[in-house]
């Protein structure tokens, strides 16, 4: 049975700093509370998927399986992990294949994406991935990562989500002002307006 609880589909709540360099690599996806990363994950997922393609997998509290977030893929599916961490380490790698594969999901899968909001730039981390990825292609199982630097990368071409979840200011900064001009015009507040409003409707 599959949940897809409708705060995902809310504006982000999170308050992200503004970019203090007028060019911008590398979005502050450690800024966003664990709810809107999850969001944005999926968010990127529906990109590949479609919306009705795609969806979260259960609610907190209920044994997931490993998983966080599945998409239909052919006859399989893409499945994938979130966690926001801060720092990775070897161990937190192997800890979220040990439990995918120890879960359903890992003989319906054909793609496993990993998705953290800190980098897996570290030797030792990039190491223990290409094992694991290695590992999980014997099985017929794509090994995927989407950490800080490939989200960033793959939100390049969307700045409507850059929009939705960090703000008018980092859509500037990061795909260029000319992007804004693209941008639907149906959202009427970014992430920073709606934040501020929130706050201020709580100290009233």
């Amino acid at each position: 049975m599959t949940f897809n609880p409708s705060y995902l589909y809310t504006p982000s709540s999170s308050r992200v700093s503004p970019p203090i360099k007028s060019k911008i690599d590398v979005l502050p996806i450690d800024q966003l509370k664990w709810e809107d990363f999850e969001r944005l994950c999926l968010r990127l997922a529906q990109v590949d998927h479609g919306k009705s393609n795609c969806e979260v997998y259960g609610i907190k509290g209920q044994k997931q399986h490993g998983i966080d977030i599945f998409g239909y893929k052919g006859a399989k599916y893409a499945s994938y992990q979130c966690k926001r961490y801060q720092t990775i380490a070897e161990i937190d790698l192997e800890e979220a294949v040990k439990i995918f594969q120890e879960g359903k999901w890992f003989s319906k899968s054909n793609e496993f994406i990993f998705c953290t909001s800190c980098t897996l730039e570290k030797t030792q981390v990039q190491d223990k991935f290409l094992k694991l990825k290695n590992d999980l292609s014997a099985h017929g199982i794509a090994f995927i990562k989407w950490d800080k630097i490939q989200i960033s990368s793959i939100l390049k071409e969307h700045p409507q989500i850059v929009y939705d979840f960090f703000g008018r200011e980092w859509v500037k900064a990061f795909n260029g002002e000319d992007f804004l001009n693209n941008i639907s015009k149906e959202r009427r507040l970014d992430a920073v307006q709606i934040a501020n409003y929130r706050k201020q409707l709580f100290n009233v």
